[in-house]
């Protein structure tokens, strides 16, 4: 009879840290050195895993079902406030800026850098273009959608009104979860 041999899974020491206000799912997976800050929400089935560095969450960021945030670089991930990842966003960037939005299914890798007010589309995925795959910056107010990642940059405008709903629909949210 065959003897069964020892099997290693890679172990992560935790260190979360929540802000107070901050509303964590406890069917959330979160693996690593994690900080919220206040007003976040993190739905159930979302998966935060710091392989290596931290996650620095800002400020009113909504992070729906099936998300799933990675870090792989030492220096650690930080995602500025006010960001959505809907359901289903896979999320490898190396630094995320403020007012961003990863709507369902989409992919950003783990060359890319997203400024602020940028919106990744539905089923996109995103990637450097940079053919000796070096870290793009992605810049301010542009918009990447469609099959092939078409990219192009937005007007400011509605921009006040999209921040006002956003925070309108965490503040919905932090009502409705906790019941």
């Amino acid at each position: 009879m065959p003897i069964a041999k020892a099997q290693t899974q890679a172990v992560y020491p935790h260190t979360l840290s929540f802000a107070e206000g901050a509303i964590v799912s406890a069917e959330a997976i979160l693996k690593g050195e994690i900080i919220v800050a206040e007003g976040v929400v993190i739905h159930p089935f979302c998966q935060i895993l710091a392989h290596q560095g931290s996650v620095t969450i800002g400020a009113n960021c909504n992070i729906e079902e099936n998300v799933i945030i990675e870090c792989h670089s030492p220096e650690g991930l930080v995602i500025g406030s006010e960001n959505v990842f809907e359901c289903g966003a896979w999320v490898e960037a190396q630094s995320i800026g403020d007012a961003n939005s990863f709507q369902a299914k989409c992919h950003v890798a783990s060359d890319i850098k997203i400024s602020e007010h940028c919106s990744i589309g539905l089923n996109t995925t995103l990637s450097s273009r940079d053919p000796e795959k070096r870290v793009e910056l992605i810049p301010p107010y542009t918009i990447v959608y469609g099959r092939d990642s078409i990219r192009r940059t937005s007007q400011a405008d509605g921009m006040v009104q999209e921040r006002a709903y956003k925070l309108k629909h965490l503040e919905y949210l932090r009502d409705l979860l906790p019941k």
